[in-house]
């Protein structure tokens, strides 16, 4: 193993323990701990979930773990997937008393740290995961939102053609993004970003190409299905969705207007227009996700037969450059 470093625990019975990036003798081990939470019993599951990230290309060099002082158990794990946009995922074992959050978080730290070309770590925590809520803290992860899931089925042919055919204002039009028109996609997003009441806390920790490049890597991008909103001439809003057809899902990747454009229902008109295009797909539901202080959008997305499913909490951390 490489790397190594000690982190003192706050408990002076836990000890001291290692943390290490794991290597191939514990990595069955490490992946039971993140698929079983606490348990050690299920061996079937770290080989399945070993086997699942070779297929979908998860590197697991970046396996941090904390380990027994005779290094022959995994204790506490995280695992930090490099995604688009120079972003990074963390995913974690489930820390059961308070020195293991401690522990859990230098585990955290330690491997933000190391994976190279990332600037923003985040991670998507369940509401009840409150240990976990806790080590991503002490390693430095704020919270970002508490997000909503929601869900519809996918609009049958002419359900949302009244709305649809709805006009726009004389100076407003919906055009379709194409390949190179990169220029304009990135200031529709960087006018929609003014007072925006969706994760705003994200605006500045990110470069906006960065940001382009995560919508871009979401599911089996699509061109087609992305859309431009031109407020006299000037791009000033997007709609963008990504097919998932592995899920049969599509996902409402982004809406967002304007200061100009807000308040006037056209995100409703809009997003119908957007939608009535996926009447021929395969896929048989749209999905979404929202900050839930954004009262207005949650509103507009329950108008148009959107139900809440799930919640999450959205953590950040800022990586050095």
């Amino acid at each position: 193993m490489t790397k190594a470093g000690t982190v003192p625990s706050p408990s002076a019975a836990a000890g001291e323990y290692p943390v290490e990036r794991v290597g191939p003798s514990l990595q069955v081990q490490a992946a039971e701990r993140l698929m079983a939470g606490t348990s050690h019993t299920d061996r079937d599951a770290g080989e399945r979930f070993l086997q699942a990230a070779r297929i979908h290309g998860i590197d697991i060099d970046h396996l941090w773990a904390s380990v027994s002082p005779d290094r022959r158990t995994v204790r506490q794990v995280a695992l930090v997937v490099p995604g688009a946009g120079r972003t990074a995922m963390v995913f974690t074992s489930n820390p059961r008393r308070p020195a293991e959050e401690f522990e859990l978080g230098a585990v955290i730290a330690r491997g933000c740290d190391d994976v190279g070309g990332a600037r923003l770590g985040q991670t998507l925590l369940d509401l009840t995961e409150t240990g976990a809520r806790s080590a991503f803290g002490h390693a430095g992860f704020r919270e970002l939102a508490r997000l909503a899931y929601m869900r519809r089925e996918r609009p049958g042919p002419g359900e949302l053609d009244g709305l649809a055919s709805r006009e726009l204002p004389a100076d407003v039009e919906m055009t379709p993004w194409r390949t190179g028109n990169d220029g304009d996609l990135l200031a529709a997003l960087a006018a929609s970003y003014v007072d925006t009441l969706d994760c705003p806390e994200l605006c500045g920790l990110r470069e906006p190409a960065d940001v382009l490049e995560s919508h871009k890597r979401t599911g089996a991008f699509d061109q087609h299905l992305w859309w431009v909103v031109r407020h006299q001439g000037r791009p000033e809003g997007a709609v963008l969705l990504s097919p998932s057809p592995e899920q049969g899902t599509v996902e409402l990747v982004y809406l967002g207007l304007g200061v100009g454009l807000r308040g006037k229902g056209l995100g409703s008109v809009l997003l119908a227009r957007a939608m009535s295009r996926l009447v021929a797909r395969t896929e048989q539901a749209v999905t979404l996700a929202v900050d839930l202080r954004n009262t207005p959008a949650r509103r507009l997305y329950e108008r148009l037969g959107f139900a809440e499913f799930a919640q999450r909490l959205a953590m950040v951390k800022p990586l050095p450059r």
